[in-house]
């Protein structure tokens, strides 16, 4: 896993984002506005994870969006870090299942048939509308092909090669436009728990507007 940090003022409080399937630091940089340091983690092909980079940091507000909800679930059920509030969007725990994921035939036909044309399509149905594509263009991942490709094989290996993580999430948001982890099947994973809401968003999502306004949602 890599880490890139936005912001690192050595600040007592930190935005530790997860961000999905070929994603980069390119694709947030909202998340500058936050208040405190900010770093951003992805590209799954190694799953690990130096605690030690964060064990300063008195409060750690956690997000994960997408196959980020799965992977910081992953890494971090065992750690020990102080974390103020962790909040889930547009993911679960189960990142390939029929009922509660992503569609194992669908994850595998992406992995098998990927190119810089259907990675396209991907991001189009991500976003789900002309405008958030457009905006999302203008912040792409800057990956290579088959950089992208080795991450989601190396995620479908570990996945189901390893039992589902057990990590609670204080708060999660369900897109009720959501293409990629449909919502559905999220809401078939989180199985009603109270700390779920339904927010009108697809997939990917101005994810500081959540951030500072989650109030609204509950």
């Amino acid at each position: 896993m890599k880490y890139y940090f936005l912001k690192h003022n050595n600040e007592s409080h930190l935005l530790l984002f997860f961000a999905g399937w070929g994603m980069d630091y390119h694709v947030f940089p909202e998340l500058e506005e936050f208040n405190g340091d900010v770093c951003i983690c992805y590209d799954y092909a190694e799953m690990n994870f130096d605690e030690g980079l964060f064990i300063g940091y008195n409060y750690i507000k956690l997000v994960g969006w997408s196959m980020g909800v799965w992977a910081a679930s992953f890494l971090l059920q065992h750690k020990k870090l102080k974390f103020e509030k962790k909040i889930a969007i547009n993911g679960t725990l189960y990142p390939i299942d029929c009922n509660k994921g992503l569609v194992p035939e669908i994850y595998d036909a992406t992995l098998h048939f990927l190119t810089e044309k259907s990675l396209l399509k991907f991001y189009r149905r991500m976003c789900n509308g002309k405008d958030l594509f457009t905006l999302f263009m203008e912040h792409k991942p800057q990956r290579k092909l088959d950089n992208v490709k080795r991450e989601l094989m190396m995620i479908r290996k570990t996945a189901l090669s390893s039992p589902t993580p057990v990590f609670n999430w204080d708060e999660i948001f369900i897109g009720d436009e959501d293409l990629i982890f449909t919502t559905t099947n999220q809401k078939n994973a989180w199985n009603g728990q109270t700390c779920c809401h339904i927010i009108p968003a697809s997939h990917y999502i101005n994810f500081n507007f959540i951030l500072r306004d989650e109030e609204e949602y509950k």
